[in-house]
């Protein structure tokens, strides 16, 4: 099977569960490799995976960050924990910008993704992160991240119609394909021939649009700072779930 996106990421159904255990250390970067398997190299608040914001990888863009809960500014101390740490896009991240952790009259929390599921504050709708309920931890949360800059919706719509697009394409060009050879066959005219070379490029277009979005990147390192090692290189279950399987045959093509 090969693994693609969902269309859609949907908020997740339990709160992400920290896998990982680097420890202490001087520098929070360090915890990178750990925090993007931890959250299926998605953003841990708006839900943009990394192949949203660049289909040949983020590592060296500035396009994905080490996010703090209680910020460096107000809590040193917590600068290098694990726990303070998540994974953000640079959105998300300029958004909050120095943000606190609670409102000034300390009556609204921000979220926490690892102890508070997604799912229970939020849903999509038509590609917009949506309070489920009238919530105020929920509404400061959306408003500090700006869950729904443009900029984030459009992503969210680009990958769900792309990837809705490339698969009908997917599914639709090999009967096609077919279709035009058996017409060649009993009509002898070789335009038919023409038109399902079309098709089998149309095809190719297709798959290599699709591989982008791998839920897993190719620039993914199946190492980090864990000591001992832990064997954690694999996506979150509230991500694995949502995955969409294509059997292998159905992006190739046996031209024999």
């Amino acid at each position: 099977m090969f693994d693609l996106l969902p269309r859609t990421t949907r908020p997740w159904r339990i709160a992400i569960h920290r896998r990982h255990r680097p420890g202490q250390t001087a520098n929070h970067q360090e915890f990178r490799n750990c925090l993007r398997w931890e959250f299926g190299f998605s953003c841990a608040f708006c839900l943009l995976h990394e192949s949203d914001l660049s289909e040949h990888g983020t590592e060296g863009w500035g396009l994905m960050w080490v996010e703090h809960a209680a910020l460096r500014s107000q809590e040193p101390g917590l600068a290098n924990h694990y726990e303070n740490c998540f994974y953000s896009c640079r959105f998300c991240n300029q958004a909050r910008g120095s943000g606190p952790l609670e409102d000034a009259q300390r009556r609204r929390r921000l979220l926490n993704p690892c102890e508070a599921a997604w799912g229970d504050y939020f849903e999509v709708i038509q590609d917009e992160v949506r309070l489920l309920r009238e919530d105020r931890d929920g509404l400061y949360t959306t408003e500090t991240y700006d869950l729904n800059d443009r900029r984030k919706v459009g992503m969210r719509r680009k990958r769900r119609t792309a990837l809705s697009e490339r698969l009908d394409v997917v599914n639709d060009t090999r009967p096609l394909h077919d279709r035009l050879l058996q017409r060649a066959r009993d009509t002898g005219d070789p335009s038919f021939v023409d038109d399902a070379e079309i098709a089998y490029m149309l095809f190719l277009l297709a798959c290599e649009d699709l591989i982008r979005f791998q839920p897993i990147p190719d620039d993914a390192i199946r190492s980090c700072t864990c000591k001992p090692a832990q064997q954690h290189h694999s996506l979150p279950e509230v991500l694995q779930e949502q995955i969409l399987q294509v059997g292998k045959s159905g992006l190739s093509w046996n031209l024999s």
